[in-house]
């Protein structure tokens, strides 16, 4: 099946094989700089010598008082100079992190192009409900997003989400409420 794209009123939907890919954004037509490879952006981690690579499991971060946390996967080859994608990955309704993790071999597939964030979600929930600014899981992906870029060499211009079932649901939401911030993002059995 051929790749199909659609922009309507600010939202991408992209068919591929199959599957349903949505973006909101706020510009209602692509312009030719959408159409073109985007150029890198080096987040503030770059450079830096002796950032932790591998699995990285259960690394801590406060939320406004409230302790969370994430395993994050940086590729052993990575060199800390060249900026690489970042690939947020929510888990369903009960799920961790690591759960999501052994069921999408999605570390294989980007074959060490890539780096990938697994979050917790608070008590195995995500927050689909409260408005951004006061989205305790939206907060939670700001701050590890930072804490990331800061420490590892990311590409802030390739941020991509994808999550399942309530996961995913989440990641709709982080579609629409960050989309200057994240380029795309792919939902699975998330209705």
């Amino acid at each position: 099946m051929m790749p199909f794209a659609r922009f309507v009123q600010g939202v991408a939907i992209i068919t591929v094989g199959g599957v349903v890919v949505l973006a909101c954004g706020d510009d209602a037509t692509p312009s030719a700089s959408t159409t073109n490879k985007v150029q890198s952006q080096s987040s503030l981690g770059c450079g830096k010598s002796g950032a932790p690579k591998g699995l990285l499991e259960k690394q801590p971060i406060s939320i406004k008082n409230n302790a969370r946390t994430y395993d994050v996967f940086v590729p052993d080859a990575h060199d800390g100079k060249t900026p690489l994608p970042i690939v947020f990955v929510f888990h369903g309704s009960g799920g961790t992190g690591a759960d999501i993790r052994k069921s999408y071999p999605l570390e294989g597939a980007a074959d060490g192009k890539a780096i990938f964030v697994y979050p917790d979600g608070s008590n195995g929930e995500w927050n689909i409900e409260s408005k951004a600014d006061k989205n305790i899981d939206i907060q939670m992906f700001d701050a590890v997003l930072e804490t990331i870029s800061g420490s590892h060499c990311v590409d802030r211009k390739r941020v991509f989400a994808t999550g399942y079932s309530k996961g995913g649901y989440f990641t709709n939401q982080l579609g629409c409420r960050r989309g200057s911030v994240i380029r795309a993002i792919a939902a699975h059995a998330a209705g």
